[in-house]
């Protein structure tokens, strides 16, 4: 795979944002992808992601999706405070995404989809609304983090899967793995949460 390296400002981030910040830069340097290309993000949330992958992968147009529109209200506020032109936002279910067939590029997804109910009815609207060698990209915990003390509580999962669960419905929707990797701390001993580069089969 392509390696690709950008530099992107940080501007006024708590500690904790830059450490985030750092992460995807890192993830994305493992990832090369088109410019001038049609992406989506799902569970944009407050849009915090969306000018990060602007700013190192340079879409022509790029959709931000959330079902909750008080979040939707606050990624548009950032968008528009930092003057991002090519990036809207909308609201959307992940589980019935309101696009046509085949038409994003790549599709980002971040600790989303174990918020989403029917977490394979997700998976396959991704395959469906991106182009047949297109990339799905993205970051989730596994089932065995809800193991640790309080998790379940914080975070609230509708959905547990472990590496198996989540490979197995990939290689269903049509998705070969380019990219794998365990995240997190706690890493080399605790598998419990990935970040993942999916191609759509041609």
């Amino acid at each position: 795979m392509s390696f690709q390296s950008s530099v992107v400002k940080f501007n006024n981030l708590t500690f904790g944002k830059i450490v985030q910040k750092g992460g995807l830069q890192s993830f994305f340097s493992k990832i090369y992808l088109p410019k001038n290309a049609y992406f989506l993000e799902i569970g944009c949330k407050d849009g915090y992601a969306l000018p990060i992958i602007n700013q190192y992968f340079a879409p022509q147009k790029m959709i931000g999706v959330d079902i909750d529109t008080d979040s939707l209200k606050i990624a548009q506020n950032r968008i528009s405070k930092e003057q991002i032109k090519n990036t809207e936002v909308k609201p959307a279910d992940a589980q019935q995404l309101p696009f046509d067939s085949e038409i994003f590029d790549a599709i980002f997804m971040f600790a989303t989809l174990h918020h989403i109910p029917d977490w394979k009815k997700a998976l396959n609207e991704v395959s469906r609304t991106l182009k047949s060698g297109g990339y799905f990209i993205f970051r989730e915990p596994l089932a065995k983090f809800y193991n640790l003390p309080f998790s379940k509580y914080f975070d609230k999962p509708a959905a547990l899967f472990d590496k198996e669960d989540l490979e197995e419905a990939l290689k269903l929707n049509n998705f070969k793995i380019t990219y794998f990797n365990w995240r997190g701390i706690y890493k080399r001993f605790f598998h419990s949460s990935v970040e993942v580069v999916c191609q759509k089969n041609v």
